[in-house]
């Protein structure tokens, strides 16, 4: 039987329709660049910042690049949503933004998860502690 994604709440779930539903395919190339200079600009700000939870922002990187390195064994529908969870990873003003708590990875690592089971890669989900 497949699993059930976890949860979202109902902010979350709109904001994920409207990247859905608004936002134009891009290439696997172009988000694997997107997700990766999150990342980048996570780590030098918490290099500044004790409160960025860096280690949280890698696993987020880490499951999104893995979910695009199976782009080409799904069809469209799941190619969208895995764009959906690199663009809501990329974006720092989310509904817990990245950079404002400590707690800002939450919601990034929480939509991931939810895409990864969603699209029928649960294995990709970030391990809960």
């Amino acid at each position: 039987m497949p699993l059930e994604p976890p949860p979202l709440p109902r902010a979350i779930k709109r904001r994920l329709l409207e990247l859905y539903d608004n936002e134009p395919m891009r290439s696997r190339v172009e988000l694997r660049e997107m997700v990766t200079q999150h990342r980048r600009r996570t780590e030098a700000i918490a290099s500044n910042d004790p409160f960025v939870d860096i280690g949280k922002a890698i696993k987020v990187e880490r499951s999104c690049l893995a979910l695009l390195d199976a782009w080409q064994t799904l069809p469209a529908p799941g190619r969208a949503w895995i764009q959906v969870a690199c663009l809501y990873f990329a974006a720092s003003d989310d509904a817990d933004d990245d950079f404002e708590s400590v707690t800002g990875f939450d919601d990034d690592a929480e939509v991931v998860n939810h895409i990864a089971v969603l699209v029928g890669l649960s294995r990709l989900a970030i391990p809960r502690k």
